[in-house]
Order: structure tokens, then C-alpha cells, then sequence
């Protein structure tokens, strides 16, 4: 089965008092109503299962009174007793979208412009993690030893794209080898474990002669093992 949020349009958001869900089931193929969680959000909030079927639920915002309000609550949904439960609060209040990725030990990493975490599912806690080289909110791809690669994104104090492999056993980053692209990329891990990357746009820099961001249909492939 799939666990659907509500999206909610951009409207009234500020009265809303519950988070909404459906239940897909792919057998039937029909759609249920699901248990709603008092925490509500309506955006830019991410959902990755975990290993034991539960699905962790972080990060979003809301429209409030005088701007928007983020929030840095996560929730658990249990399938099984059909309920949601609140754990620990982010490090960082999520404004932006950002990546979560499920390490081989069972533990989540949160990536995003405010910077990195990991979340423990038998805490339910979350703990910063070694500086990203750069703020971003670029794809996660598991790599197949369980390091992360966070996929090209800018970095102003590099003033060019920055690729990087986060490693989960001295929880720190490292760069990687760099991409023209910046974002709105998608990449996939390959059967053989290099990544392949896809789209995106390449960014007008300062110090370059260009007229703007530009949208590419280049592909790239990442290799883990020649990146070291």
C-alpha cells in the first residue's frame, strides 16, 4: 500500500488544524481515507519508509499570518496500528526542499540548504553531521558501499557547482568530482553503482561570459570508484 499526504491548495492555510492522508491500495486500486495527524504542514515537507515499514515524515511549512512559518517536527506513520506518532524535532527548521536518504543502518540523512543531519528511528532523535561543503538542496543517491552522494549544487563560496559524498562511518563530507549542473537534475544509482545525472540547468556564474541560466539535456555519469 501508499501512504498519500494531502497537498492542500494554497488556500486557507492558516485554519488548517490537521495533516490529512490517504491509503492507496494497489490491489484493489482504490484510495482510503488514512488516520490525520494533528501536526499540520502543507508544503516542501519530505516522507522516506524506514526499515521497519513505518514512513518518517519531516520538515514543511504552512502559510501564516505575516509570511510563513517552517517547522522542524517530524512524525511517524506505523501501517500496521494505522497511526501517527510525534518524534524528535529537526536541527534545522527546513525552508527550502531538501533530501532524505535511508543509510544502511537503518538511520536517515537529511540534507538541505540549512544543512545535515541523521535521524535515529531507535531514538527518535536527530543529530547534526559533519559541515556540507556547500548549501544545497540537490538529490541523495545511495551509493552501493552506503556512502550518499548530494548531486551538484552551487556553492557561493566555490562560485561553481559542488558535488559531494556524504560517509556515513566518520559521518563527514568530501567533495567529488564537480558537475556543470546545478539543479532541477534528477540521478540514478545504476545496477553497475555509478549514478547516472540528467537534465538540469547550468548557472550563469559571475566570472564566466554568459546570458543566464541555461536548461541542458547533457547526461553524465558519476563513478564512485574512480571519485575514491
Amino acid at each position: 500500500r501508499v501512504l498519500v499526504l494531502d497537498p492542500h491548495p494554497d488556500t486557507q492555510w492558516t485554519s488548517l488544524t490537521e495533516q490529512r492522508a490517504m491509503i492507496f491500495d494497489p490491489r484493489t486500486r482504490t484510495l482510503e481515507k488514512g488516520p490525520g495527524t494533528s501536526l499540520a504542514w502543507a508544503f516542501e515537507r519530505e516522507a522516506i519508509a524506514l526499515t521497519d515499514g513505518s514512513v518518517l515524515v519531516a520538515g514543511g511549512g504552512i502559510r501564516a499570518i505575516g509570511g510563513l512559518a517552517w517547522f522542524r517536527r517530524t512524525v511517524v506513520f506505523d501501517p500496521v496500528q494505522m497511526a501517527w506518532t510525534t518524534v524528535g524535532r529537526m536541527t534545522y527548521a527546513r525552508e527550502n526542499p531538501f533530501g532524505l536518504a535511508l543509510l544502511a543502518n537503518g538511520t536517515v540523512l537529511a540534507v538541505g540548504v540549512d544543512g545535515s543531519e541523521t535521524y535515529d528511528p531507535a531514538s527518535r532523535s536527530w543529530t547534526p553531521t559533519g559541515a556540507t561543503i556547500s548549501t544545497r538542496d540537490a538529490p541523495l543517491v545511495v551509493l552501493q558501499d552506503g556512502r550518499v552522494l548530494s548531486v551538484a549544487q552551487f556553492s557561493w563560496a566555490y562560485s561553481r557547482p559542488v558535488a559531494e559524498v556524504f560517509d556515513p562511518v566518520t559521518r563527514s563530507w568530501a567533495e567529488a568530482s564537480p558537475f556543470p549542473v546545478t539543479d532541477r537534475l534528477t540521478a540514478t544509482r545504476l545496477l553497475d553503482g555509478r549514478v547516472l545525472i540528467v537534465g538540469g540547468v547550468v548557472t550563469c556564474y559571475s566570472a564566466t561570459a554568459c546570458n543566464g541560466d541555461t536548461p541542458t539535456a547533457d547526461v553524465y555519469l558519476f563513478d564512485p570508484e574512480a571519485a575514491g
